[in-house]
């Protein structure tokens, strides 16, 4: 049995096996995957983030996506994998998975001495239609000062993005500083200036399913929600130019700003059933 490193330049032999939206992840710096393979037959994966590796923080692996087809393939994944995150003074790990009955990889955590909890996932959606028909959108005004990504050159934002990150503003990104300029939708991600510097960013990631994932929606000042709204609109007005009306957009509800736009666009969706847990490393 072989343990193989997903890169950029094999995660293509194994789209059948690992779900598009990790495989989205794979070749982004903190962002890991395995294969374990017997053969050309893959039996368990395992991908997983890093987190605080920028900050003066205690280290934590997020594991993002598990399949366990194979109980003596995954343990042996796991072994290295448990290997390897000690080389990076991972401190603790945690692992969100989608809830199903008889979830054979949340029996496989337990078994490997995580915790584990049913709760409701921080992520939720809404089709393009949806979020245009809720009163909020309707009555707030475009704003002709907010602008497209497409018209900020390099500099400007790498700076921004420097400058929010510093200011904890990383969103759902981590590796923001690092993400190449492409990774968003230009189109439709957008921007609010001020006295010659960007005070308000919201960016967007499409998927490979071809949705819309919110990666980052931030703001500095005083009015930093009525931004954050204004923002949104204008980039969904852009997105009904160019999308078509079941086009879902996710949004993470990790921080209080994404919470309370998430219950303003979002009114009526609820995240999906999900397992959680965590244990501590280095032991």
């Amino acid at each position: 049995m072989n343990i193989v490193e997903l890169s950029t330049d094999n995660i293509v032999s194994f789209l059948q096996f690992v779900p598009e939206d990790i495989a989205d992840h794979i070749g982004r710096i903190f962002h890991h995957g395995m294969i374990a393979v017997e053969g050309d037959t893959p039996l368990a994966g395992m991908a997983w983030e890093l987190k605080n590796m920028l900050e003066d923080a205690p280290k934590e692996s997020r594991i993002l996506w598990l399949k366990a087809e194979d109980e003596t393939a995954a343990a042996e994944l796991f072994e290295r994998y448990t290997e390897d995150i000690a080389l990076d003074d991972v401190e603790r790990s945690c692992y969100t998975i989608p809830a199903a009955p008889d979830s054979r990889e949340k029996e496989f955590l337990e078994a490997q001495g995580f915790t584990s909890e049913l709760t409701e996932g921080d992520e939720i959606s809404a089709t393009l239609d949806q979020i245009s028909e809720i009163p909020l959108m309707k009555k707030t005004k475009p704003d002709p000062s907010i602008k497209t990504l497409m018209s900020v050159n390099q500099a400007a934002f790498s700076a921004t993005a420097r400058r929010m990150a510093g200011k904890g503003h990383r969103g759902i990104c981590e590796d923001l500083i690092y993400l190449p300029r492409m990774y968003f939708e230009n189109d439709v991600s957008c921007f609010y200036e001020e006295d010659g510097q960007i005070r308000a960013l919201l960016l967007f990631h499409r998927l490979p399913s071809g949705n819309l994932r919110v990666v980052l929606m931030a703001a500095i000042g005083k009015d930093a929600n009525q931004l954050l709204v204004k923002l949104m609109k204008n980039a969904l007005m852009e997105v009904e130019e160019l999308y078509p009306p079941d086009t879902k957009i996710f949004i993470d509800r990790h921080n209080l700003a994404t919470l309370a736009l998430g219950e303003k666009l979002f009114p009526n969706e609820i995240g999906m059933p999900i397992y959680i847990g965590s244990r501590k490393e280095g032991q």
